[in-house]
């Protein structure tokens, strides 16, 4: 979680950068199922779904700061919805 922490790209443009690295290195038909998490493409004529995993609340790097400080619960929420900017 500690990469892009604080990133302000909106979620459509990291879609569209990871469609055209992948399309560079010859995957073709994409498709996003966004109620389960997954993305789905072809490569070399194989069918490949990558599940990203959703972002517990109760995680340690969302609960705790980095030094291991215990944050408010407001603090916690607004990390947690950062963290679920990620994927």
């Amino acid at each position: 979680m500690k990469y892009a922490k604080t990133t302000k790209v909106s979620i459509e443009k990291s879609q569209i950068e990871i469609q055209n690295l992948f399309r560079k290195y010859g995957a073709k038909k994409f498709a996003i199922e966004y109620d389960k998490n997954n993305l789905l493409f072809e490569l070399y004529g194989r069918s490949i779904k990558l599940h990203i995993k959703d972002p517990d609340i109760n995680e340690k790097e969302i609960q705790f700061t980095p030094s291991g400080i215990q944050r408010s619960s407001a603090n916690i929420q607004m990390v947690f919805k950062q963290a679920q900017k990620h994927f």
